[in-house]
């Protein structure tokens, strides 16, 4: 019994207790937009093209501890009036993987990775948890999780887990009345750079993540009546590749997704 409290007591350091929900987050009701805009206005300052100026957020939070204060207070399963659609639910879901894991990076700062912490590298997402919705709370694997469970791979562009392998953080929230457009841009984006996808000869070099998550592919493509082909998912999305070829996998960068400082400064 005293293992299963110390185990409790460590995953309840890592969330954001100090979050003040109740001063922070305004009363919302049915039919109420859910404030994205405040994320979108912390990525406009703190992200340049995907890379993340995590001092200047250090330096000042207010906005950002202010939509962690929403995500706290308001989730589509204590409020579900909030996220009538599934595209509501997604698009908080997304956002608020993306907003948690720019908190767990500031709980840790400074660090060079999220892949260093134990057990074997994966503490990062499994260590702290995060207040989703009043009394309830949810470490990144868990809210990652949800996101697969919604069916649709293409979320796998829209998370960033703060490594410079990840899709680029866009430099604004997800939004459900655009979501689709959104998902479609950075699934776009992502198989059209050359980090992600490289072809050489009979050989196309994919990004990691379309291996970790190949179930996820496999499924959608079942669903849909189109064949087990990552190829043919990737020539969709917008890459031209070959019908046929060896597939190889990169490697994955877990470096951390901060801006470096210009030059002279």
């Amino acid at each position: 019994m005293k293992n299963v409290l110390l185990a409790g007591l460590l995953l309840f350091a890592g969330c954001a207790t100090d979050v003040k929900v109740e001063k922070t987050a305004a009363d919302l009701k049915a039919g109420d937009r859910f404030p994205h805009e405040i994320w979108t206005g912390v990525l406009k300052r703190i992200n340049k093209g995907g890379f993340i100026d995590y001092k200047a957020l250090i330096a000042d939070r207010k906005a950002f501890d202010e939509y962690l204060g929403f995500l706290a207070k308001y989730s589509p399963s204590s409020h579900p009036a909030l996220f009538p659609r599934r595209e509501d639910a997604m698009a908080y879901l997304i956002n608020a993987y993306n907003a948690c894991t720019m908190r767990g990076v500031l709980d840790r700062y400074p660090l060079a990775s999220v892949k260093s912490e134990a057990p074997a590298g994966n503490g990062f997402w499994i260590n702290s948890a995060y207040p989703l919705g009043p009394n309830e709370t949810f470490t990144l694997a868990q809210i990652e999780g949800k996101l697969r469970d919604m069916g649709d791979p293409r979320i796998h562009f829209a998370i960033n887990c703060a490594s410079l392998g990840c899709p680029r953080l866009p430099e604004e929230a997800f939004e459900p009345d655009r979501l689709e457009e959104q998902l479609e841009r950075e699934t776009r984006k992502f198989v059209n750079e050359e980090r992600n996808v490289q072809v050489a000869g009979g050989t196309v070099r994919l990004s990691s993540i379309l291996k970790w998550y190949r179930k996820d592919f496999r499924e959608w493509q079942a669903a849909h009546g189109q064949p087990d082909d990552l190829l043919a998912y990737v020539r969709a999305a917008g890459r031209e590749v070959p019908a046929k070829a060896e597939i190889e996998y990169l490697n994955y960068d877990w470096g951390l997704n901060e801006q470096k400082p210009e030059a002279g400064k």
